[in-house]
């Protein structure tokens, strides 16, 4: 299974995009721990899960590996959407334009993004932006 190449190619395209904005924010991804997680500090938070990974044919079953992708960039609260719709916008161009990752062998593409959508996060200093979509990939 090539999870972990795949993986890489999305990673790389959001933190590309969280990169282009300035100032530049850090990408947080699964499993990762972010521990200044105050008022003041933007962060973007990646988290992506794997569905359907074959497809059965007449002599084997061929990777073929579908899942959603969720991306969530977190800026100070009472400051309106500008900045997070400014760094989704961003991050999205990274992700429309992926291509073939010559490091790892693997492509990735999103299907379609849904977003950017807004929230006011109860009990967080944060003010959250999502961009989401199902993704194709696969390995050469």
């Amino acid at each position: 299974m090539t999870l972990q190449a795949v993986r890489k190619v999305l990673e790389d395209a959001v933190k590309a995009g969280a990169g282009a904005v300035t100032p530049a924010v850090p990408v947080y991804v699964d499993n990762q721990q972010y521990t200044d997680n105050d008022a003041t500090k933007e962060f973007v938070l990646v988290r992506m899960n794997f569905g359907t990974t074959t497809e059965p044919t007449f002599c084997e079953n061929v990777e073929h590996l579908r899942g959603s992708l969720v991306v969530e960039v977190f800026t100070p609260k009472g400051k309106g959407p500008g900045r997070g719709q400014t760094i989704a916008t961003e991050i999205a161009k990274k992700l429309n334009s992926l291509r073939y990752h010559s490091a790892t062998g693997a492509k990735a593409r999103m299907l379609e993004i849904n977003g950017p959508s807004f929230t006011a996060l109860d009990g967080r200093p944060h003010f959250m932006t999502r961009l989401s979509g199902p993704l194709l990939a696969s390995y050469t």
